[in-house]
């Protein structure tokens, strides 16, 4: 359970606009440009560690044309998987 502080940082860090520099955005809301990046090294490795499984299923359709597989990773890039062939290379790997 997050204590009231813990939430408001987290929100804060959250919040800054991407084009918004660092030094400006702290000034804005009053706080040391390393309680900021405290938090936001504290975000990334909560979302960066691995989880308890590591596996996380696939769907895996065949219509002509159309992908067998896609895989949506963790950062949002999509693999498109168009050959079977690319799942025994995927199972030698493991």
């Amino acid at each position: 359970m997050q204590s009231a502080n813990q939430s408001k940082m987290l929100a804060l860090v959250n919040q800054k606009p991407a084009d918004k520099k660092v030094r400006d955005y702290c000034k804005e809301n009053e706080i040391s440009e390393a309680v900021y990046f405290y938090w936001r090294n504290k975000i990334i490795k909560k979302h960066s560690s691995p989880s308890a499984s590591s596996f996380i299923p696939i769907q895996v359709t065949n219509s002509s044309g159309s992908a067998l597989a896609c895989i949506q990773l963790p950062g949002g890039a999509v693999i498109n998987v168009f050959s079977p062939e690319i799942f025994s290379f995927i199972h030698a790997l493991q």
